[in-house]
């Protein structure tokens, strides 16, 4: 990600409030999408409909998503990927690592 070219990005210039959306409870009170918020609001994938518009065409897409986890950064849409659906990925390899290194130990 540190050679990713950010210039080529699809979202230069966008309103940052399609990646970054305010989520406001009943009582008004805002709330940062961290993917953690899922018991209060439960999916809020909808809230990104139209930064994953602009996400699907980009050209550095892939590079952005993995900047995202790489750096674990918690907020905003990131390659096409809202907070909660980075956490997945992230789970995802780590069971794929513990399960990996889990079989080498085996085979010693």
């Amino acid at each position: 990600y540190r050679t990713m070219d950010f210039k080529l990005a699809s979202c230069l210039g966008s309103n940052s409030d399609l990646w970054f959306p305010d989520i406001v409870d009943e009582d008004g009170e805002e709330w940062l999408d961290d993917g953690q918020i899922f018991e209060a609001f439960g999916d809020t994938s909808d809230f990104y409909d139209e930064a994953r518009i602009v996400c699907e065409g980009c050209p550095i897409k892939e590079a952005c998503l993995q900047h995202a986890l790489d750096t674990r950064e918690r907020y905003g849409m990131f390659g096409g990927h809202t907070p909660l659906e980075r956490r997945r990925i992230e789970r995802r390899i780590r069971r794929r690592k513990r399960q990996d290194r889990l079989a080498l130990e085996q085979d010693e």
